[in-house]
């Protein structure tokens, strides 16, 4: 789903949040979609992160996902089935957490990034897009 395609079904639907970040969420998810496994088996669903390194991995149809027995949290990114749109982002599901995603979504399970610790430096291309989310989107 690119762009138009966003903003089409956000207007479709009333949508009435910020379309430019609905359109980096999808753009976010889209990214982490290609890159990740996909759970063919329901047994490859219900093991889903529990077995092997931290990576992605998208569970088509979920209408739960369990982080029991995980040894890190993970962020969860529901999507509907039929438009690929993202309806939801739940950031740092902790393990052991049941989380109930409802019905006719696919789900996109991500390790949820580690907390910035203070102290530390930042790279400049990462402060100028700072920067440039204080302004609005245009640079000084």
């Amino acid at each position: 789903m690119d762009a138009l395609d966003v903003m089409m079904e956000a207007y479709r639907t009333g949508y009435e949040g910020s379309i430019s970040e609905l359109i980096m969420q999808q753009e976010t998810a889209n990214a982490q979609m290609a890159q990740a496994d996909v759970a063919q088996t329901q047994e490859e669903a219900e093991i889903g992160l529990t077995q092997g390194p931290p990576r992605s991995m998208v569970i088509p149809g979920a209408e739960s996902i369990t982080t029991e027995n995980m040894d890190y949290p993970i962020d969860i990114t529901t999507l509907d089935q039929k438009t690929g749109m993202v309806q939801d982002v739940i950031h740092d599901v902790q393990p052991g957490e049941l989380v109930d995603t409802g019905r006719g979504v696919d789900v996109l399970e991500t390790p949820s990034m580690p907390s910035l610790k203070t102290g530390g430096y930042v790279s400049s291309g990462v402060r100028e897009r700072i920067e440039k989310m204080r302004c609005g989107g245009k640079m000084k």
